[in-house]
């Protein structure tokens, strides 16, 4: 039996913060994030349904979006001046 977008492992704030731990111990940076609310709904946006449906059609679709909503819109501190 394979997981499927409705049955799949999500990430839990608890396990987003331990994967940066870990970027950290490896890469160097700052431990602080940006915004809590922000990091809050970059987890949990990939979990949402619609009408008890994930709108994400397979498991690389949720990949994605946790992909774009943790790393792309930028959560924790790195340092760096990002301008957008």
């Amino acid at each position: 039996m394979s997981a499927t977008p409705d049955d799949c492992f999500h990430l839990t704030i608890d396990v987003v913060r331990e994967i940066h731990e870990e970027a950290l111990k490896r890469f160097g940076g700052l431990k602080d994030v940006r915004d809590e609310n922000l990091l809050t709904s970059a987890v949990l946006t990939p979990q949402s349904s619609f009408g008890g449906k994930s709108p994400y059609t397979d498991l690389i679709d949720i990949a994605a979006a946790y992909l774009f909503y943790i790393c792309v819109i930028i959560r924790f501190s790195t340092g760096t001046n990002v301008r957008r």
